[in-house]
């Protein structure tokens, strides 16, 4: 039997002392087994994980026995296994090799021994580095090492399974699962001034005391967003300050761990001895919203996954907003699992809310560098446009906040060095905000009315309502309606703020607030959405059209009046003539959300959301993220009164609805849906004529025209020999085919690097 490298020889190290060689094989799974040898006035004892076979029994330990005639010295694994530290009958008292601090090639010498006496098995070394516990592999292969080096330097993520030798990851969890551990419960509210903490109680009655509280804080803050800090941005979980963070601070800051990071990892410095350590666990309804953990003087930031038998339909993952597409976003937290990232203004993620039904524990280490601290007193002095100058992803948020607002009009510059420290601040302050147009916001007009909103007895909704009734833009602007157009084409989103008529949208509002809808609670717990993404799910109350009053069917009809959809179909170059799925009204309650998707499905070809929450704070949740934007502070659209959203959906329209939290006090109101092709979206062959102007143009952006059904169609059932006799339009058609498929339907994402652990190779 042939285990992994790092679990072949740890019975030999464990019991010899020295370096394994390469041929030593041993099996290491199935049950636990334990045993004592006495050989020359030495005692040793061994914790193995066999297999199942006990016919095996015999042969392993005449194995231990010749083993155990070579050892120079005591020593032991410094972990537990599944917690079997606590079994009585193993010492108290056993040795642990480790390797020697700062030595980068990962170990001793063959003939020199490393270990400590009388260590403890159940804490970590006092003089423990990374060094000890990453995986062997991992710090062996250079190559490996410069290439996670090169994609963190790129701004990609890095996600490394089995990171960790496997004994100290079951020794870490098993004391963070441990029921002596003590947990705060907290959420965090990031306002301008600050990040505010705050914990929570045992239960919802308890909690809803806090409520008070948190609005407080609330009314005292300022709430104007910018790139330091986006106002609304909230996070739910439990942390604890166990021993265990102490000891795991203590080995991440150890010379050797830090040598390691800054020299083989890091492209910042790594040196700062103030690491961040953080153990937390996500119950259910905790998450973290949209963020890119850029502050500080933070370097690069590691969140190791602890999780075990996590299923991902119970939520918890982690999703990268820099992918290109929704399945290659989502990174299900696995055990042993470190994901690592630069801290960016581009490093976007989110944490999906764990579900109420998940009956397992989502655990894991968030761990953070920072820069030395000889480096952080940055001075105008410095030769701060050769460090920085075109390297801007160097800097730390600290670093960054010193160059956008240094004076350089001091006297004593020469206008040479003015220039050029004046060429970095720009670039500096483009690089924190950059030029984002993937959402492209318009201003409706502005109103004067005679009739106050408070007041609307009199106000009747037309008949047979359309969009050029109560649509709060010029309609007749060809320059702003082509700017819509472009927009919506090349797949992005438009925002229209104040975009139907106030009166219209007043009592809209008043109709959803009524007590004539019936609300009906919808909670999607699916093992695999439509979109056949695990753990996806949509928590919202929608509304029953039988229980509809008459003036909210009438409402309603505003989407579906002919003149309506021929105005879309104009604007998003797709055929509207279908019927709109859902558009009925919506309301997030409390703890509703959904999870990361696109609306790519079927025969859809218009998305719209249209908000209705009145006085709602951007605390409050419920807001709509962009992840194709390029910071949070683009991609963050809170939920508010009149605004409409409109996007073509594909592959890389993914968004989401923020949780709403406990405290607030509006209603998310909304109404959301899609047009669709007219007829059965099962049956969506094109003719030679419909394809002309996708084969004869190579741009990307006319591709976006495609519904789901139509791009699946091209990219597997069209038969170019069957449209065609023509072999030039057949040459076309193949390579429109393979454009649908690679560029479109699965267009290649680098955003994130991953590493799969080794697994094990079992013959029978």
């Amino acid at each position: 039997k042939k285990c992994r490298a790092q679990n072949k020889s740890i019975l030999y190290e464990s019991l010899s002392g020295r370096r394994s060689p390469a041929d030593v094989s041993l099996p290491l799974r199935g049950q636990y087994f334990q045993t004592k040898s006495q050989q020359a006035g030495r005692e040793v004892m061994v914790l193995l994980y066999i297999g199942q076979s006990r016919a095996m029994l015999s042969a392993l330990i005449a194995l231990m026995l010749t083993l155990t005639a070579s050892a120079t010295s005591k020593t032991a694994w410094a972990s537990s296994l599944d917690g079997h530290l606590a079994e009585k009958s193993l010492p108290d008292k056993i040795d642990k090799w480790k390797h020697v601090e700062g030595d980068l090639d990962g170990a001793c010498s063959d003939d020199t021994l490393c270990s400590s006496e009388n260590e403890n098995a159940s804490e970590l070394h006092s003089e423990s580095s990374l060094l000890d516990f990453l995986d062997p592999t991992i710090l062996e292969d250079e190559v490996l090492l410069d290439e996670i080096k090169s994609k963190l330097l790129e701004g990609r993520l890095v996600v490394i399974q089995d990171a960790f030798k496997p004994e100290f990851a079951e020794f870490v969890h098993s004391q963070i699962s441990s029921d002596d551990v003590d947990w705060t419960r907290e959420q965090h509210i990031t306002s301008s001034d600050g990040i505010q903490r705050i914990v929570l109680k045992d239960t919802g009655e308890e909690n809803e005391s806090l409520s008070e509280e948190i609005r407080s804080i609330i009314a005292q803050s300022t709430w104007e967003s910018s790139w330091q800090r986006v106002v609304g941005q909230v996070e739910k979980k439990s942390s604890t300050n166990s021993r265990i963070v102490s000891q795991l601070q203590r080995m991440l800051a150890a010379t050797g761990s830090r040598t390691f990071m800054h020299e083989k990892i890091c492209t910042r410095s790594c040196m700062g001895s103030d690491v961040e350590v953080e153990v937390n666990e996500h119950n259910g309804g905790d998450y973290s919203t949209y963020q890119n953990g850029f502050a500080g003087w933070r370097s690069v930031n590691m969140i190791w996954q602890l999780s075990k038998d996590w299923d991902s339909k119970w939520g918890g993952a982690f999703f990268w907003g820099q992918s290109k597409t929704m399945q290659t976003g989502y990174h299900y937290p696995t055990f042993n699992s470190l994901v690592l990232y630069i801290p960016t203004p581009y490093s976007t993620f989110y944490v999906t809310p764990v579900s109420n039904i998940a009956k397992g524990r989502l655990l894991s280490v968030d761990m953070k560098y920072t820069t030395h601290e000889d480096t952080r007193s940055l001075s105008i002095d410095d030769p701060l446009e050769e460090k920085f100058g075109g390297k801007e992803m160097l800097l730390t948020a600290k670093d960054a906040a010193f160059i956008v607002n240094m004076d350089t009009g001091g006297v004593d510059l020469t206008e040479e060095r003015k220039g050029k420290l004046t060429e970095l601040k720009e670039s500096v302050e483009n690089y924190l905000n950059p030029y984002d147009d993937w959402n492209l916001v318009i201003e409706g007009n502005a109103e004067d009315s005679d009739t106050p909103l408070s007041d609307l007895s009199d106000f009747t909704i037309d008949e047979n309502p359309s969009m050029f009734d109560y649509i709060n833009i010029d309609l007749d602007d060809e320059m702003l309606l082509d700017k819509i157009r472009t927009q919506i084409i090349e797949g992005k989103v438009v925002t229209i703020k104040n975009a139907f008529k106030s009166q219209f949208a007043e009592h809209m509002w008043q109709l959803f607030n009524s007590d004539d809808i019936d609300w009906i609670r919808n909670r999607e717990e699916k093992w695999k959405s439509n979109y056949g993404i695990d753990g996806h799910r949509t928590f919202k109350n929608v509304s029953s059209k039988q229980s509809f009053p008459e003036e909210l069917m009438r409402a309603l009809k505003v989407f579906e009046h002919q003149s309506s959809r021929a105005l879309f179909e104009d604007l998003s170059g797709r055929s509207c003539a279908g019927r709109i799925a859902a558009g009925v009204p919506a309301w997030y309650r409390v703890g509703d959300f959904s999870s990361p998707h696109t609306d790519f499905l079927d025969d859809r070809t218009l998305s719209f959301v249209w908000h209705a929450a009145k006085d709602h704070h951007p605390s409050f949740g419920g807001s709509f993220v962009w992840f194709p934007s390029k910071t949070p502070l683009s991609g963050y659209s809170h939920a508010s009164f009149n605004t409409l959203y409109l996007f073509l959906p594909n592959t890389m329209t993914s968004h989401v609805v923020t949780p709403v939290n406990f405290w607030t006090t509006s209603r998310r109101f909304s109404i959301q849906g899609w047009y669709t092709l007219h007829g059965w979206y099962r049956n969506r062959e094109m003719s030679l004529g419909q394809l002309t102007d996708f084969f004869n143009s190579d741009d990307d952006a006319q591709l976006n025209k495609l519904t789901l059904a139509e791009a699946e169609w091209i990219a597997r059932d069209m038969d170019v020999i069957l449209m065609t006799d023509d072999s030039e339009l057949q040459r076309k058609l193949d390579n429109l085919k393979n454009r649908v498929w690679s560029e479109y339907l699965y267009p290649t994402d680098s955003s994130a690097l991953l590493i799969d652990g080794q697994e094990e190779e079992v013959e029978d």
